[in-house]
């Protein structure tokens, strides 16, 4: 081992998630791992830090030595997770298999990761934590939780993460909502703005307040509520630049705009 290898070795020793270039999270996460309940819901645009958030609640269980699953909302987009996270933990990976999209750690943890397409298959496993990738996108998110996840989580008193864009009344909406009822204290749920990304281009974060400031009743970017109505009725489709801000608020369609950007 050179004097290269040997420096790795002690980092990886010392401060581990240095090794792994894993991102310290910005203030807008920090206050959300701070709060954290048992079951908690982030609804949250494109460009907040949605995977950077995921990557940091499932890379500091695996090197304490934790059991985690990973879940996809389809096989493709489990792909684009899996080589994310064979290349991050890499430095203290002691086993993997392509097959089975699982990876053992020098530390102990083993992280599974899965696809919601058939949810049933992932049945009879326990893990300390749980996260659900893009959760609106999930098909029966309900029953996936209910009849799949839930169970999981009953050997080791586990956690789940639902983190995803909002798209419209849906499971994921429901479970936010649980996250806000206060006769629900294990869950918890926030509702964040990409422009507490502090890594966003500053031009994009100053179209996204501009859109905003012009919706009508100041209204945000947020998860839609059944008694105000979503903003997608308030903003025009054909403006690529406003299209942008759709998909940062997690906007999942656009109709009937009544909007005009200033250049």
């Amino acid at each position: 081992m050179d004097a290269s290898e040997m420096a790795k070795a002690l980092l990886l020793r010392v401060d581990p998630e240095t090794a792994l270039n894993l991102p310290r999270p910005h203030a807008g996460q920090q206050r959300i791992l701070a709060e954290a309940a048992r079951f908690n819901v982030v609804a949250a645009g494109r460009r907040w830090g949605k995977n950077v958030l995921a990557e940091i609640l499932v890379i500091r269980a695996l090197l304490a030595g934790k059991r985690v699953a990973w879940f996809s909302p389809t096989y493709k987009m489990l792909l684009e997770d899996w080589r994310s996270f064979v290349g991050r933990l890499a430095p203290v990976t002691r086993a993997k298999s392509e097959q089975e999209h699982r990876i053992e750690l020098t530390t102990s943890g083993v992280l599974d990761m899965w696809s919601l397409d058939e949810p049933d298959t992932t049945r009879g496993r326990g893990y300390h934590l749980v996260v659900v990738d893009e959760a609106a996108y999930v098909k029966d998110l309900f029953y996936a939780w209910g009849r799949v996840i839930q169970p999981m989580l009953s050997d080791y008193a586990g956690a789940a993460w639902f983190i995803s864009t909002p798209a419209g009344f849906d499971g994921f909406y429901t479970l936010y909502e649980w996250g806000q009822d206060p006769e629900k204290p294990e869950w918890h749920s926030w509702q964040r703005s990409v422009t507490e990304n502090p890594h966003l281009r500053e031009d994009f974060a100053t179209l996204e307040l501009r859109v905003r400031s012009r919706l009508a009743g100041g209204r945000s970017c947020q998860v839609p509520s059944r008694r105000t109505g979503s903003i997608l009725s308030r903003v025009r489709s054909g403006d690529p630049r406003v299209r942008a801000v759709r998909d940062s608020c997690g906007l999942a369609a656009v109709r009937g705009a009544r909007l005009r950007l200033q250049s």
